[in-house]
């Protein structure tokens, strides 16, 4: 086994982590920009709304009169028709859904205001909600960025457990072998001096020898 493959494999593990966090990341900065951009839009659209001054509504109307004029077939059939045009068209100058009912509420029929209904949310609602979820991804995003080190921390610790147990085996090894050598030396020492002992005593031998072969001269 290669002994750098744990390291690499370890190294894209943790590559591939940080680039998931990183998309994760990106895709809620990217629907929270959009969400914004669509509140701009709608805020644009409506607020010219609120620029007409109040002082240009006309007056609410007020209660009619009960002792009026009887109204005949072709008055009714003549203020049908101008209200199936209003209808029609949806706005005129006196009409309850132009723009004068912008500003102020059209009165019911006794002269009362109508109930007061709430506005429909705005879109801040949302971007709120997106903000919420942006955090919220955020601390996902932190949390796994936390295991991921805690994971990653192990595994060099791991690995560095492992080599500090190689190195101790390699010295013992180097140590054994060297005592080893070093015995060897030491045997084929003591070996060389015996040999050269045996040749000293072999050399004294053969010179005493001579020595007692060599005719002695008469004086």
């Amino acid at each position: 086994m290669h002994p750098y493959a744990h390291h690499h494999w370890h190294g894209f593990r943790h590559r591939r982590g940080g680039r998931i966090v990183w998309f994760a990341i990106g895709a809620t900065v990217a629907t929270f920009w959009h969400k914004s951009h669509e509140a701009h839009e709608w805020r644009e659209q409506h607020c010219w709304r609120k620029c007409i001054p109040r002082e240009a509504y006309a007056p609410p109307p007020g209660p009619v009169p009960a002792n009026l004029t009887p109204v005949t077939s072709d008055d009714a059939a003549g203020s049908s028709k101008i209200e199936l045009d209003r209808q029609r068209w949806g706005w005129a100058w006196n009409s309850e859904k132009g723009w004068k009912s912008w500003g102020n509420p059209p009165l019911s029929r006794d002269g009362a205001f109508p109930p007061h209904v709430p506005p429909t949310p705005m879109p801040s609602d949302r971007n709120d909600e997106d903000l919420k979820r942006m955090q919220a991804l955020g601390k996902q995003a932190t949390d796994t960025i936390a295991e991921l080190s805690e994971a990653t921390l192990d595994s060099v610790l791991a690995t560095v457990r492992s080599l500090k147990t190689k190195l101790a085996e390699a010295r013992l090894q180097r140590e054994q072998h060297l005592q080893q050598i070093q015995a060897l030396k030491e045997e084929q020492y003591k070996m060389f001096e015996e040999w050269q002992k045996q040749r000293e005593q072999q050399a004294q031998a053969e010179q005493a020898k001579e020595q007692a072969t060599k005719p002695r001269h008469m004086v």
